[in-house]
C-alpha cells in the first residue's frame, strides 16, 4: 500500500504537476481568446464585467431572484446610459423613460439603422466588405496551413523509413496531397459546394457526412493532445551510430502517417480558393502547385538537418534531442511552445464546431452552458489522454493514420468518383482509385504497425537525458566526437 502510494506521489510531482499547470494556462487563456473575439467598441460606461460569464457573478443573489429594482445602484454610480454583458452578449441599458421614448420613438430610424451598422461591422456582414486575397498571399496562407506542428516529426519520419525511402516518401506524399487539394476542389465545383461537408454529403448522403464528422473530429483532438505533449517536452526541459543511414526501413507506414499529418490542409482548401480574386482553375493550380512545393523543400531541409545531427537517437520532438543547457535551443523551445499555446484553442473550436453541428445540430441557438461545458470536457479529455504518453511520435503517427491520410488520401478522390457517374473502372479514374488504395493501405497497415509498438513497448526518451548530454567535458558535438562515441560505447 506505502508503495502505491509512493508511486502516485511521485507521478503527480513528476509528470502530472506540469501538465495540470499547462492544462489550466491553456484552458484560460481558451476562455479569455473566446470571450475577446469580437472587435473592441467604445461602449458605454458599466460595471466591470468576467470573460465568458460577463456579469452574471454580481447578478446572483442566493435565495431570491433578481429584481429590475436591482439595477438601480449602478445606474447610480455608471449614468443612465449603461453597457453590461450577461455571457458573450453586450447590451446597452437606458435607465429613465426619456431616454427610452427618445431613443425608440422619436429617433426610432436613426437608432436601428446604427444598430444594425453594428451587428455588420461585428460579424463581417456584406460580400463588399470582403477582402480577397492575391495570388501571393493566397499561396502564403496555404504554406502556412501545412507548416506547423507535424514538420518536427520529419526528421523522426525519416528515422522510422529511412532516410532514402523517407526523403521519396515526402516527395510521393507531395504530390499526392497536391492531386488530392486539387481533386477536393473540382469536386466541389462538380456539388455545386464550397465546403468539404457539403462535398461529401452531396457524395454519400448522410452516412458520409457522419463518416467525414469523426475524421474531423479526430484530427484536432489528437492534435490537442500532441500539442500538450510538446508544450510539456519543449517548457520541462553531431551524433553517429551504427545503422544511421539505412536506405529502407518496414516502418515506412507509420513515417507516411507522420507525412500525412504534417502536410494536412484540406481543412483549409475551400476558405483560401473562395478568397482569392476572381477565383479559377488557372489560379488555384498555382496556389496549391506553389505551396505544396515550398512546404516540400522546407520539410526535405528540416528532415535532413534534423536526422543527420541525430540519427538513431532522433524523437518524435526533435527539439527534445538537444541538451538542457543548450540556451539558444531553450530559448527556441520557448518560442515553440508559446505558438503552440496560442494554436491550441484554434483546434479546440474546430474540434467543437464539429460536434455542435453533428451531435447538436438540432438543439440550436447554443446556450452559454453548453459552450462551457463542451469546451471543459474536450480539453479535459485532451489532457487525460496526454498524460497517458509523454512520446509525440506516436501520437504524430496515430493522427497520421487514423485522420490525415483517409481526409487526404480516401475521401477527395472517393467523392468525385462517385460524383462523376462514370464506371469505376474506367481509364479517367485509375489516378483516382491508386491514390484511394494508398490511403486505404496507409489507414490500415500503419493502424496495425502502431498498436503493434503499443503493445511490446514504445521507443521514447521520456524525458530522460539522453547519452550524449551525460557525458563530461564534452566541449563540442562535432570536435569530440570521438571522446563522445567511446563514452556512449561504455
Amino acid at each position: 500500500m506505502a508503495n502505491a502510494v509512493q508511486g502516485i506521489m511521485e507521478f503527480f510531482s513528476t509528470a502530472a504537476q506540469p501538465t495540470v499547470l499547462i492544462f489550466v494556462a491553456v484552458l484560460l487563456l481558451s476562455l479569455w481568446m473566446l470571450s475577446s473575439r469580437n472587435p473592441r467598441v467604445n461602449w458605454p460606461p458599466g460595471p466591470v464585467c468576467f470573460p465568458v460569464v460577463g456579469c452574471l457573478p454580481q447578478m446572483m443573489i442566493s435565495g431570491r431572484r433578481r429584481q429590475p429594482t436591482d439595477l438601480l445602484p449602478w445606474y447610480d454610480t455608471y449614468g443612465d446610459i449603461m453597457h453590461v454583458k450577461f455571457g458573450e452578449q453586450h447590451m446597452i441599458m437606458l435607465g429613465t423613460y426619456e431616454l427610452i421614448q427618445e431613443a425608440f420613438v422619436k429617433n426610432a430610424d436613426t437608432v436601428t439603422s446604427d444598430t444594425y451598422q453594428l451587428i455588420d461591422a461585428q460579424d463581417g456582414a456584406g460580400e463588399d466588405r470582403v477582402k480577397r486575397s492575391t495570388l501571393p498571399m493566397a499561396t502564403f496562407n496555404f504554406i502556412n496551413s501545412i507548416i506547423g506542428s507535424g514538420i518536427i516529426g520529419i526528421p523522426y519520419a525519416l528515422k522510422q523509413a529511412g532516410v532514402g525511402l523517407g526523403i521519396l516518401l515526402i516527395l510521393l506524399v507531395a504530390i499526392i496531397t497536391d492531386y488530392s487539394v486539387m481533386l477536393l476542389i473540382h469536386g466541389g465545383q462538380i456539388s455545386n459546394t464550397n465546403s468539404h461537408q457539403g462535398l461529401v454529403q452531396s457524395a454519400f448522403g448522410r452516412p458520409g457526412f457522419f463518416i467525414l464528422t469523426i475524421m474531423q473530429f479526430l484530427y484536432p483532438f489528437i492534435a490537442m493532445i500532441s500539442y500538450n505533449v510538446i508544450i510539456e517536452d519543449t517548457i520541462t526541459k553531431v551524433i553517429m551510430t551504427e545503422d544511421s543511414w539505412q536506405f529502407a526501413n518496414y516502418n515506412f507506414t507509420q513515417a507516411i502517417g507522420v507525412m500525412a499529418f504534417a502536410y494536412m490542409c484540406l481543412h483549409n482548401s475551400f476558405l483560401i480558393y473562395d478568397s482569392l480574386e476572381d477565383p479559377t482553375w488557372h489560379k488555384w493550380h498555382i496556389v496549391t502547385h506553389a505551396s505544396m512545393l515550398t512546404s516540400m523543400v522546407l520539410m526535405v531541409i528540416l528532415g535532413i538537418v534534423g536526422y543527420a545531427t541525430f540519427t538513431s537517437f532522433t524523437q518524435g520532438d526533435v527539439l527534445e534531442n538537444y541538451c538542457e543547457k543548450d540556451d539558444l535551443i531553450n530559448a527556441a523551445r520557448l518560442a515553440f511552445a508559446v505558438t503552440i499555446m496560442l494554436t491550441y484553442p484554434v483546434e479546440c473550436f474546430v474540434t467543437r464546431e464539429v460536434l455542435e453541428h453533428s451531435v447538436f445540430a438540432h438543439y440550436q441557438p447554443r446556450t452559454l452552458w453548453r459552450h462551457s461545458l463542451v469546451t471543459v470536457i474536450i480539453v479535459c479529455l485532451a489532457m487525460g489522454f496526454s498524460m497517458a504518453t509523454d512520446c509525440l511520435g506516436v501520437v504524430l503517427e496515430l493522427n497520421g493514420v487514423l485522420a490525415a491520410a483517409p481526409l487526404a488520401f480516401i475521401i477527395p478522390p472517393a467523392c468525385v468518383m462517385k460524383l462523376q457517374h462514370e464506371p469505376v473502372l474506367c481509364i479517367k479514374n485509375i489516378p483516382m482509385l491508386l491514390t484511394t488504395f494508398f490511403g486505404i493501405f496507409v489507414m490500415g497497415t500503419g493502424t496495425a504497425m502502431v498498436i503493434k509498438e503499443m503493445v511490446n513497448g514504445y521507443s521514447c526518451s521520456h524525458g530522460e537525458k539522453l547519452a550524449y548530454c551525460q557525458a563530461e567535458n564534452m566541449t563540442g558535438l562535432f570536435t569530440n566526437q570521438s571522446v563522445l562515441t567511446t563514452t556512449l560505447r561504455v
